[in-house]
């Protein structure tokens, strides 16, 4: 089975109609305001299907009919992060889903995907179609992209938590003909890590700053950046190809002191200046900037 088929136990049209209160963004919500059904039905037909967490009044997967053949299906991060007001705040993945006649186990399958008859229980794959969009945990934009009945088609693109492009794919019929990285981490390859990161960078650490003037999303992060111009009030570490570092402090006297750096793998760096040891999670490299997480 192709990796974009997703498996689903779902009984439609035989659930009990049980008004849970108002869903907004995500949760079940108690309320004098307008009801919505666990399972809503017209005519014997499916038009919305919500199932909650376990022992929980989050939604976790929704299901509304788009058409004949299709829903729009709406899948929700149990705990999510981030501003409740965004728009798309505790989303996971969202797209249109057909459901084939495919079955899982020895249940025969009579469900019929072309008219969409319903009253039955459907051990089925559900397959994504059309335009589909994931999202990390604080709600911004993981990756976006096309799904035929065949899989993944044209280009993909995916960024980081932070909203930044990380790489563009393109596929045809589920594989990929071209990757384009705008992120070099996202190659997952070490040597064109190390040889991205030989050269100087001036270091610049968010917490020795007010997290008024940078923002506190980028807490226990460093941002390193290709220096140019005069260098007063700042830390510059020249990464060497042979192993070693320096690192210069520019404040009021300038101070220089020398140790080891090394990858452990293609986006863990180690620094060893003196006693001091640091490992970083190099979340993002690109041509003259990048940035690390602190482990």
């Amino acid at each position: 089975m192709l990796s974009f088929v997703w498996m689903a136990t779902i009984l439609f049209g035989q659930m009990p109609s049980d008004t849970v209160g108002i869903h907004c963004k995500g949760y079940i919500m108690a309320g004098d305001y307008k009801q919505i059904m666990v399972n809503r039905n017209y005519e014997d037909r499916t038009l919305v299907l919500i199932e909650k967490f376990p022992n929980s009044e989050k939604v976790h997967r929704e299901f509304v009919r788009f058409d004949d053949k299709h829903f729009v299906y709406t899948e929700y991060y149990e705990k999510p992060v981030g501003d409740r007001y965004n728009t798309n705040y505790g989303k996971w993945r969202e797209g249109l889903v057909y459901s084939s006649s495919i079955h899982s186990n020895d249940t025969l399958i009579t469900f019929d995907p072309e008219t969409f008859e319903e009253n039955m229980y459907l051990y089925n794959y559900l397959i994504p179609v059309g335009h589909w969009q994931h999202f990390h945990s604080n709600g911004k934009l993981k990756f976006k992209g096309e799904y035929s009945r065949d899989g993944k088609e044209k280009e993909w693109t995916f960024y980081d938590q932070f909203g930044q492009l990380e790489k563009v794919e393109t596929y045809e019929k589920n594989q990929r003909l071209m990757l384009k990285a705008s992120n070099a981490i996202v190659k997952e390859d070490k040597q064109s890590t190390k040889e991205m990161l030989i050269g100087k960078w001036r270091f610049t650490d968010n917490e020795q700053y007010d997290t008024k003037v940078l923002n506190p999303k980028f807490r226990n992060r460093i941002f390193m950046s290709t220096p140019n111009g005069e260098q007063k009030n700042s830390t510059v570490f020249d990464l060497k190809s042979n192993g070693k570092i320096i690192r210069t402090d520019y404040y009021e006297t300038k101070r220089e002191s020398k140790g080891k750096w090394k990858l452990k793998d293609y986006k863990t760096l180690e620094i060893s200046i003196g006693k001091e040891k640091r490992i970083y999670e190099i979340e993002s490299l690109k041509l003259g900037k990048c940035r690390l997480l602190k482990k």
